[in-house]
Order: C-alpha cells, then sequence, then structure tokens
C-alpha cells in the first residue's frame, strides 16, 4: 500500500529547517531560514511559554529577563526544533506588526533589528498568509 503525504507550506518549511540544522556548514542562503525559524521558536508556546502569553495579551514587556532567556534559547538550539504545528499555530495566532516590532526593539540586537524585520516580512507575506494550500 502507498500512503501519500500532502505537504503544506507548514511542513515544507519546518522540513526545510530540520534539513538546515543538520548540516556542518550553513551556507549564506540558510541564514533567512535560521531567523525565521528562531522568531518562530520565540513566539510558539512549545518553546518560549512566557513569549507566548505576553503576544497573546498582545505586550510585550521591555527587559523582562524570561523572555530574554527564551530569546536565547531561540537562537542557540530551539530554532532547529520547530514543527509544523509550531509554524501553525504562530500563523494563526495573526500577531500584529506593533506586537512583533516592540519585542524587536526590547529583545534583537541593533546590528541583527533589520535581518530580522526582513524574515518577519517573508513569514507574514509567504509562510502566514491564509490561502488555501
Amino acid at each position: 500500500m502507498v500512503f501519500k503525504f500532502n505537504q503544506n507550506k507548514f511542513n515544507k518549511f519546518s522540513d526545510t529547517i530540520y534539513k538546515i540544522s543538520k548540516k556542518n556548514k550553513l551556507e549564506n542562503q540558510h541564514k533567512k531560514y535560521i531567523l525565521m525559524a528562531t522568531i518562530i521558536a520565540s513566539f510558539s508556546p512549545t518553546h518560549s511559554w512566557k513569549t507566548s502569553k505576553a503576544i497573546e495579551n498582545g505586550f510585550i514587556a521591555i527587559n523582562d529577563k524570561d523572555i530574554k532567556d527564551e530569546f536565547s534559547a531561540a537562537k542557540s538550539n530551539k530554532w532547529k526544533n520547530i514543527s509544523a504545528n509550531d509554524v501553525k499555530e504562530i500563523a494563526n495566532k495573526n500577531i500584529c506588526n506593533n506586537v512583533f516590532s516592540r519585542w524587536l526593539e526590547a529583545y534583537v540586537e541593533p546590528e541583527k533589528k533589520k535581518e530580522y524585520n526582513e524574515a518577519w516580512s517573508i513569514l507574514k507575506n509567504e509562510i502566514f498568509e491564509k490561502t488555501c494550500d
């Protein structure tokens, strides 16, 4: 019996992240994917409970040690473990740009803000778009 698996954009994205996480040498094109996965890991309740709760409330506190720690963990290794469900969950939260901007300003290093902002735009426009697969 042959099983067919209908992959949607969330599965494809998480599969790409999995493949990138297994590489010994990262190429320049992988950088955007890693940034996008870091954002997802930073906002997903599976990986970052405190940040997820703050996003649900629509307010990101500045200088919150727990949120800072969750972002550090997402940057170091949690981005490697995102699943299609994590991607879908963040897509369905419909996080407004103001909440993202506040998180960006409070927790992302100044020299990386532009890159994270571009990664967020790609996520919002290409991965999170509300279309049928």
